[in-house]
């Protein structure tokens, strides 16, 4: 007895077979090193596939490693804290290791209205009570020896004491605090 459906089914299990392994190897992966401004690995920067859930954080020397990237023209996003934000266009190419490596320069932001408390920092419109800004529109013009005379009679409730006329010699900062 003949089964003519046998060698049509091998040839449908052959082709499914070559289907998805033509499917698997359309991926690739992304590879490399993020540094700093001195050459030094950035641990625990995050890098990302944009437009995918496909990302990872750089180990302890800055090298990191993404696999099963889809090929063709991709967008590698390396975001740091404190760090400025790096888009890194590449393309992958199917079963192949592409290797990036990227430089983030440092992100100084200056704060706005910062105010310092015992306990920590907040925002200005998050404190309750008495605050007191010096700008640097309020510091007296003229001859400034040391930083304390820019601050000197600014601000009520702040006692500024010279160590002397030492050089090296260290002043005195007292700020009254009232707890109710």
């Amino acid at each position: 007895m003949k089964h003519p459906y046998l060698a049509k089914l091998l040839f449908l299990l052959l082709f499914i077979c070559a289907g998805f392994t033509g499917a698997f190897a359309q991926t690739g992966s992304v590879s490399g090193r993020v540094l700093d401004e001195q050459s030094q690995g950035l641990p625990g920067v995050t890098v990302l596939v944009e437009g995918t859930s496909l990302g990872n954080s750089t180990n302890a020397d800055g090298t990191f490693s993404i696999q099963n990237v889809p090929a063709g023209q991709q967008t590698l996003v390396v975001s740091f804290i404190g760090y400025t934000t790096k888009r890194l266009p590449f393309a992958i190419t199917a079963g192949q290791n592409t290797e990036l490596n990227a430089t983030l320069g440092e992100n100084t932001t200056l704060l706005n209205e910062a105010v310092v408390v015992g306990y920590g920092t907040q925002r200005r419109q998050d404190v309750t009570g008495s605050v007191a800004t010096v700008d640097s529109k309020d510091f007296v013009q003229g001859q400034i020896t040391n930083p304390e005379q820019l601050i000197n009679g600014k601000v009520a409730g702040v006692q500024i004491t010279t160590g002397g006329g030492a050089p090296g010699s260290n002043s005195n900062i007292r700020i009254r605090v009232v707890l109710r």
